[in-house]
């Protein structure tokens, strides 16, 4: 997916804050050309009835960089790019990777290794077969060798903006937790998000409470960061999670 791709299943943001180009150029070198663009263009807002907002990195630069002292190797390289009312941060590196991130339980998975590991799928015959190609003899490497497509920033925030994303989202009690969510504290306000008052409370509406993005860092319920990347092994897709101490 593209930028203009994007545009067209999603519209522009709504309830959208202007962006001074100034800033806009700060970042290009540090995410993709379109999404600087966008900004200038449409500025930044939300979607999915709130649920979503498109943001610019330094929204987010005090807490990760306090968050993020723990991994040296990810200090300073990873750009909040848009985000959850639920606390899940989209993070954009450097080197043109995705990354998301699960502030309250500082949980980041790097979501590029995981579309790049794809394992071949089950069905490979049946997809030789609707091709009419001859099945080679050794089709799961083949398959390997074939990289996917590149994965773009709007592949990955087309899933937080997506409204479906949200009426999948079901609590422990079976009921769709936004709805229910919104239903006790109200619609998604910009810089604020819906975070669980404790670790060990259920997933349901009634654990939540609405926090402030300056008070963040008051709510991390985990005293370790968490780094999930995934490869290939043997042939399967297998996790691999670092777990780095916080102060």
């Amino acid at each position: 997916m593209d930028s203009q791709e994007f545009l067209e299943v999603f519209g522009p943001p709504k309830d959208n804050r202007p962006i001074d180009p100034s800033l806009a150029e700060r970042y290009r070198d540090l995410v993709p050309d379109e999404l600087v663009d966008l900004w200038v263009a449409h500025g930044t807002g939300s979607y999915a009835s709130g649920f979503y907002r498109l943001c610019t990195p330094d929204l987010f630069h005090p807490v990760l960089s306090s968050l993020l002292l723990a991994a040296p190797t990810l200090y300073g390289k990873l750009h909040a790019v848009g985000y959850s009312a639920f606390g899940i941060i989209d993070l954009w590196h450097e080197a043109g990777r995705h990354f998301s991130f699960d502030i309250q339980f500082a949980s980041l998975t790097d979501r590029s290794s995981y579309r790049e590991s794809e394992p071949p799928p089950h069905d490979m015959a049946e997809l030789y077969a609707l091709a009419g190609v001859e099945m080679p003899d050794d089709h799961e490497e083949a398959a390997r060798r074939i990289a996917p497509g590149q994965l773009t920033v709007w592949d990955e925030l087309a899933v937080g903006a997506s409204i479906e994303t949200y009426r999948n989202y079901i609590g422990d009690d079976e009921k769709q937790l936004p709805k229910e969510v919104e239903h006790f504290l109200g619609k998604p306000q910009e810089n604020q998000m819906f975070l669980l008052r404790d670790a060990g409370l259920p997933n349901v509406a009634q654990s939540y409470a609405r926090v402030d993005l300056s008070d963040i860092l008051q709510h991390i319920l985990s005293r370790e960061l968490r780094l999930t990347e995934f490869e290939l092994v043997n042939g399967n897709r297998v996790s691999r999670t670092k777990l780095f101490a916080m102060r």
